[in-house]
């Protein structure tokens, strides 16, 4: 069974979802652009893909917070782990799984006869 906290770091929380929305909008638009041709992805689905990608980059910033954005590879200080209640810890995945079924809708209307 997992263990949450009495309380959550709501800043952190808040900070981590802002980043994440930031850093997934512009990993999404990179994985659809095709350099100088353009965006592979129809016209009337790049923004509910980008939203989708962005709503996926902050649910798991919001959830893993410096361990994403630093990794494994600290030299001295680990990151911190946020402290999550349980709210905070369903509101996280909630964003994520609403964010990956915007996506995959995007792709999957892209793809379809």
């Amino acid at each position: 069974m997992r263990e949450y906290s009495s309380k959550a770091n709501w800043l952190s929380f808040v900070l981590h979802f802002i980043f994440g929305l930031f850093v997934g909008c512009l990993g999404g638009l990179v994985l659809i652009s095709r350099r100088r041709h353009g965006i592979w992805l129809n016209h009337e689905l790049i923004l509910p893909y980008l939203i989708g990608a962005a709503l996926v980059g902050a649910g798991l910033g919001a959830r893993l917070g410096d361990r994403l954005w630093i990794g494994l590879n600290y030299l001295v200080i680990p990151p911190d782990v946020p402290t999550h209640n349980k709210w905070g810890y369903y509101l996280s995945h909630f964003v994520t799984c609403v964010g990956a079924i915007i996506v995959a809708i995007s792709l999957l209307r892209h793809f379809a006869p």
